[in-house]
């Protein structure tokens, strides 16, 4: 019998960056005011870290919001993921370099020359 291997993890770039804010600020409305996003949707994006991580990343206070175990475990990680994912998009910037995704930029649009030689219609004037 052939073993398959669990499904690897799929995280977003985004929800790190949430987590991150919620440990620095140590407040849910705090870190949301600086991220601009509501508070209710940035519990929910934390909440679904944690289920997709299967662990509890921060414990709730009337107080306030700290590390769990597990979150004082994770955040140095968290912030290496996001330095790693910065350099190499960075890296990507070069001259020919695939750009985020891997897809390489569409050139700007460059305008159409007018031909100044057409002669222009005048409005036709209705009676």
């Amino acid at each position: 019998m052939i073993e398959v291997p669990p499904p690897a993890l799929d995280l977003e770039l985004r929800l790190i960056r949430y987590f991150i804010a919620v440990a620095e600020h140590g407040q849910f409305s705090r870190a949301a005011a600086a991220l601009h996003i509501g508070q209710p949707s940035l519990s929910r994006q934390i909440r679904g870290l944690e289920h997709q991580l299967g662990v509890r990343l921060l414990e709730r206070t009337p107080r306030g919001t700290r590390l769990s175990e597990a979150g004082e475990a994770f955040l140095p990680k968290a912030k290496a993921l996001l330095r790693a994912a910065d350099e190499a998009a960075a890296g990507g910037g070069a001259a020919g370099a695939p750009g985020p995704g891997g897809c390489k930029p569409k050139p700007a649009p460059q305008k159409k020359k007018q031909n100044s030689n057409k002669i222009k219609k005048e409005p036709t004037r209705q009676k």
